[in-house]
């Protein structure tokens, strides 16, 4: 049950150790963007649940999720290649 705490002793040193090296301004924009790219992403598995027919949602959730993934893989290497 402990893992489930979302602040924990260890996130907050981390998190005082980038507002000593990148500042304020840089770390609450960047934690901001953390937990909008969490809450989407959560919530897309909710929008693609309800997009197909009942009959063949749990396949097509899988197939969703399976690209999701796929693309998180691929897009540093594509941002590497094209640079």
């Amino acid at each position: 049950m402990g893992s489930y705490i979302l602040i924990k002793p260890n996130h907050i040193l981390c998190v005082h150790g980038y507002f000593l090296v990148y500042g304020v301004a840089v770390v609450v924009v960047a934690m901001v963007g953390k937990f909008a790219i969490a809450v989407i992403f959560g919530f897309d598995y909710f929008w693609c649940s309800e997009m197909f027919p009942s009959t063949l949602r749990t396949s097509l959730v899988g197939v969703c999720s399976l690209f999701a993934r796929i693309g998180s893989i691929a897009a540093p290497v594509i941002v590497d290649l094209v640079s």
